[in-house]
């Protein structure tokens, strides 16, 4: 799947001017003044419309987490963030599957690319790819359980069938070492139920196909809101803290490129547009990654490494 995205269309207002004869007689300098300004701003917007529709494509990659329609919704206002800032054209790129967009990640598909902390950790220590900024809140899985249901604590779901999202996505692998830190083995004590989405990790759970669902905690709460599940959920446990997604660069990068690319992310909390993006989605602003985010996602994109593997 690919979506080409541009916001380089300058529209320019039509200004009407009434000018009156006696005006133009008093103050002719003032208005050959104004009409030459006029004419060398235009001529300077001009000038960096054409440089910015001249200048090479930023391939920006997007995990691939939500639909396409609410990728571009969602997205829209950062894409025209970092167009401005940058001064290039954005295309948009993505993949099929959390795998598939691992392996594009790992080939240099994209110029920058936003991703899962564990594998942005992942491409880091096996692919010299270069941190460059994560989103400040963090991320937290939860472990549900119908609400009339008779489990107590994580080891009343031995041999019971635990509904998850894709195996590779971060609140999947958080809520399995939770189930491990909590005493059961996942791989003889438990039947996980992979689906396409926590959204429908969910619904299985709600409509009696699962008797425990993994989800984030942010979608667990948005659908418990929304009135569309069949019957109440309630939380069996909640999964230690990690860092939310990060943004990437690949090797190939060069110093001025990781260097243009960091600065407009970290200041993007300062730029309307920027704080438009931000408002949408409930990431946080962005900040720094740390060597203790790195520390802390380790156990992670270690799993994350075997079940590439499988």
């Amino acid at each position: 799947m690919k979506i080409i995205t541009s916001f380089f269309t300058h529209k320019k207002k039509a200004v009407s001017t009434k000018l009156q004869g006696p005006f133009i007689i008093a103050r002719p300098r003032k208005l050959v003044f104004f009409l030459c300004c006029s004419f060398a701003i235009n001529a300077v917007a001009d000038e960096q419309t054409r440089q910015q529709q001249n200048a090479t494509p930023l391939n920006l990659g997007l995990i691939p987490h939500l639909s396409t329609s609410l990728m571009i919704k969602k997205y829209g206002n950062l894409i025209n963030y970092l167009e401005n800032q940058l001064k290039r054209p954005v295309i948009i790129n993505t993949a099929p599957n959390y795998k598939a967009y691992v392996q594009r990640c790992t080939e240099g598909k994209f110029d920058l690319y936003m991703t899962a902390p564990h594998m942005a950790v992942y491409h880091e220590k096996h692919h010299q790819h270069t941190r460059l900024a994560k989103f400040s809140n963090e991320l937290r899985s939860v472990i549900s359980v119908r609400e009339n249901s008779p489990y107590k604590t994580i080891n009343d779901l031995k041999g019971k069938i635990v509904s998850a999202a894709d195996p590779l996505a971060v609140n999947t692998l958080n809520g399995e070492v939770t189930l491990k830190n909590s005493g059961l083995n996942i791989e003889k004590d438990i039947d996980i139920n992979y689906t396409p989405s926590m959204n429908n990790a969910l619904f299985l759970l709600a409509n009696n196909k699962s008797e425990a669902a993994i989800s984030g905690l942010p979608v667990y709460n948005i659908l418990i809101k929304s009135g569309k599940l069949k019957q109440p959920l309630r939380i069996l446990k909640k999964s230690s803290s990690i860092p939310h997604m990060m943004f990437m660069t690949p090797q190939r990068t060069s110093e001025t490129d990781i260097a243009a690319f960091k600065n407009a992310l970290l200041n993007i909390h300062e730029n309307e547009t920027g704080n438009a993006f931000l408002s949408n989605v409930p990431f946080g602003t962005l900040v720094n990654i740390t060597d203790e985010d790195i520390t802390d996602l380790d156990l992670m994109q270690k799993l994350l490494k075997l079940r590439l593997k499988e």
